[in-house]
């Protein structure tokens, strides 16, 4: 299983928290500093404002995503505006910044974890296999990509609405 063994990695990531949800589509989990600030421990609200990283399996592949939800339209153009800032950093990881379009769901960033023409040759794999391989492209997606935006987060934690 594709899902949990790669949840099984993300949560043993001392630098990332779990939201405790995953399931055969959606891996989540979230900055530790950001859960902190919006206390995410005691979510009252389905309209709170949710800044997570995800795991999205669908139509054969898996994509990263930078997930930006709920809160207000300026709630989550505040957070473009910080990343758009911050360009010179997410071009230097091979991150590209999505148009902000003001749904209440944004996807700010999106990046292709597996693809879907390899996406056979990971179902096809055993266990060991499928964890090992898992592992390596977490790490690689985690060195390259996640703690780029962990530091465009942190160095703006104050800004954040």
């Amino acid at each position: 299983n594709i899902s949990e063994t790669l949840w099984n990695i993300v949560k043993d990531n001392s630098d990332l928290q779990t939201t405790g949800f995953y399931n055969n589509e959606f891996i989540e989990f979230f900055q530790k500093e950001i859960a902190t600030k919006y206390n995410y421990q005691d979510l009252k609200t389905d309209e709170q404002l949710r800044i997570y990283y995800l795991f999205w399996q669908k139509n054969r592949k898996v994509d990263f995503i930078l997930w930006v939800r709920q809160g207000s339209k300026e709630q989550r153009q505040i957070i473009h505006d910080i990343l758009a800032e911050n360009m010179a950093k997410l071009s230097e990881n091979n991150l590209v910044l999505n148009k902000f379009c003001g749904n209440s769901i944004e996807k700010m960033i999106t990046v292709s974890f597996i693809g879907e023409e390899e996406y056979q040759y990971f179902e096809d794999m055993n266990e060991d296999d499928l964890k090992l391989e898992l592992t390596k492209r977490f790490k690689n997606i985690y060195e390259q990509k996640i703690k780029c935006l962990q530091e465009i987060f942190r160095e703006n934690i104050s800004k954040l609405p």
